[in-house]
């Protein structure tokens, strides 16, 4: 990959980045009536996940690092019993969180993945490379990944497909200031979490 596309990709993660963040520390107090005690934007957002548009937010694989305030549940197998959310939950969101490339699923994981993701209109986030042509093979995406993309978002969409696929959700480059910001990981899903929220209801 060229120097001028690298600088492009990154200069468009960051900027999606400050965006994010600008909409959830100017506009989401507005849009979603949010106290004004909190800590920083990457609060503020729990709170939208946990309170206002309660989530179930599941995780497969290794931990993210989120913070204690957001709730969350660690599953260890991929089953249609632990994709299952309670009604109580307005919106889902699955993580498959490989980024050591430890993790171990079958081809028959991922067709069940897609087969509940896509009937149960649940967001999806991958972080890793290990399983990326599985992914492609079950139709999570299409295009070719970069060198430098290290994850990918499989999420709701007005197109006619009903789904878009978001790449550069996690690239290398946030795999080396994550060496030095542990939240990192946590807080980009999470913004991202958010961001698909405001989508849907819009």
């Amino acid at each position: 990959m060229s120097n001028r596309r690298k600088t492009i990709i990154i200069v468009s993660i960051i900027t999606g980045l400050i965006a994010l963040i600008v909409l959830t520390v100017f506009i989401a107090p507005l849009l979603f009536g949010l106290p004004q005690n909190f800590k920083d934007s990457y609060e503020q957002s729990i709170y939208v996940l946990n309170e206002n548009y309660p989530s179930d937010i599941v995780v497969l694989g290794d931990d993210v690092g989120f913070r204690d305030k957001l709730k969350y549940r660690q599953i260890t197998e991929m089953t249609e019993e632990n994709l299952r959310s309670e009604d109580s939950f307005k919106y889902t969101f699955f993580v498959i969180n490989d980024r050591k490339g430890t993790l171990t699923l079958t081809d028959e994981d991922f067709a069940l993945c897609k087969k509940i993701v896509d009937e149960k209109a649940i967001s999806f986030y991958y972080i890793g490379t290990q399983y990326l042509p599985q992914l492609k093979k079950h139709g999570f995406f299409e295009n070719e990944f970069t060198d430098d993309y290290m994850g990918i978002a499989y999420v709701l969409a007005s197109n006619p497909s009903g789904r878009a696929s978001i790449h550069g959700l996690w690239t290398s480059l946030e795999e080396e200031n994550f060496l030095i910001n542990s939240e990192l990981l946590g807080e980009v899903l999470v913004y991202s979490f958010v961001d698909d929220v405001i989508k849907k209801m819009s």
